[in-house]
């Protein structure tokens, strides 16, 4: 028997708290499961940006790039998520995880069925017909995990048939306390598939639909500028709620998650902006983010040694959450300071090499144009910067000094960074 998949849905939270128990379990050992050198999924799986992806988006991702093509998944990370009030009146983070599924389906143009097959030789009877299944399982139990004899968790994987065995093909990317989780692909025995999908495990027949939806990207950054204008008051209830019980029990792994959940957003939206004029500056937010949650993986390993909270913590929550409103609202305006900063860049390169906007347009490097060397192109980055009331930072990217094309790029992120500074 098959529901879709809104009629029943699991008690999951993508990489959720977890709590380390003793089990009973056996240990599988080889031949029982082993990586596999060869498989179907291979280049897929080493297409996505897993490093972007939770638990449940791993497999969904994986489904959609096979189907649809490479950079489909990239659609995931269209949305810039910021504190929102739930049915209770409560700011929180996570969306609820039946509708984080269902916008994964319709972003990908993906369609889920739950299958009624909770246990091992169920699902091998399902996996009968040839068709992969999506199953959510007790990380606990997956021997190519390091949670595997660790913690209880729910992670999600593919699994298929592959000969005589099983094929697991599993794309999250994670760094534990019990060691580094990667992409990968492992085949299993019968008595493997039965012992790593016990207890509380949930399957669903996840295949494509009418194909991806098409973003109008314009619209989207315009929704998420939208969302960013009403978030303040819900962002600042959920950080002050967090400072006044950062002492509770748990709280401080709650807020764990939500930043690790916002790092990983804010990574899969700098991928879906790539060609964006303002992708670098996008980057860099992503780049703050993981900074931030490193940050928040010491001070939760200290309160758990005793340690008292550490306010600092979601004041620099707050600050990023509400530069990222500021980004978003800007990334919705009309491209006019994007081209008055192109214009100003290449005024100023034809002003200090004497040439023709003809001629440095026409021209595919810096370094091909009559008379330049590195004397003349510090020469134009101070004119630059004059004329824009702005200076570069520090680390200036080498590859964006090769061209016209990345000196722009330059000079829009740091206005764009300027600006946002500004407003904050």
């Amino acid at each position: 028997m098959r529901r879709h998949i809104t009629d029943v849905w699991p008690v999951y939270v993508p990489g959720a708290r977890c709590e380390a128990r003793t089990s009973k379990e056996k240990p599988l050992q080889a031949p029982d499961w082993q990586a596999a050198a060869r498989h179907p999924w291979d280049t897929t799986l080493s297409g996505l940006r897993a490093d972007a992806l939770d638990c449940l988006q791993t497999t969904v991702a994986l489904v959609a790039d096979h189907a649809h093509g490479p950079g489909t998944h990239l659609a995931l990370g269209c949305r810039w998520r910021f504190p929102e009030a739930d049915a209770n009146g409560a700011a929180r983070i996570q969306m609820p995880v039946q509708d984080r599924f269902a916008e994964a389906m319709r972003l990908l143009g993906l369609r889920a069925e739950r299958i009624e097959a909770s246990d091992g030789p169920a699902v091998r009877d399902q996996l009968a017909g040839g068709q992969p299944l999506y199953v959510i399982a007790d990380a606990f139990l997956l021997p190519w995990l390091p949670y595997a004899g660790h913690a209880h968790m729910s992670h999600s994987f593919l699994i298929e048939p592959f000969g005589e065995r099983f094929l697991v093909v599993d794309a999250y990317h994670n760094d534990t306390q019990w060691g580094p989780a990667r992409p990968g692909a492992w085949t299993l025995s019968p008595t493997a598939v039965d012992q790593v999908i016990a207890g509380d495990v949930t399957t669903m027949d996840v295949r494509p639909a009418t194909g991806p939806l098409w973003l109008d990207r314009s619209k989207v950054l315009a929704d998420n500028a939208t969302l960013a204008r009403a978030a303040k008051p819900a962002t600042d209830a959920y950080t002050e709620r967090l400072r006044e019980r950062l002492a509770e029990p748990g709280v401080i792994d709650d807020v764990v998650l939500d930043i690790w959940l916002l790092s990983r957003e804010r990574s899969l939206h700098a991928a879906w902006l790539a060609d964006h004029p303002a992708a670098r500056q996008v980057s860099a937010r992503a780049e703050a983010w993981q900074r931030l949650s490193t940050q928040s993986y010491l001070v939760a390993r200290r309160m758990r040694r005793g340690g008292r909270p550490n306010p600092v913590l979601i004041d620099d929550l707050a600050r990023l959450l509400h530069e990222d409103m500021a980004l978003a609202i800007e990334l919705a305006e009309p491209s006019t300071v994007d081209d008055a900063v192109d214009a100003v860049v290449l005024a100023e390169l034809c002003a200090t090499l004497g040439l023709d906007e003809a001629v440095v347009r026409a021209t595919d490097t810096l370094r091909s144009l009559p008379g330049f060397d590195s004397f003349r192109l510090v020469d134009a980055i101070d004119r630059i910067e004059q004329r824009l009331d702005t200076a570069l930072p520090d680390d200036l990217a080498v590859d964006d000094l090769r061209d016209v094309a990345g000196l722009c790029r330059l000079f829009r992120s740091a206005k764009h960074q300027a600006k946002a500074v500004s407003t904050g």
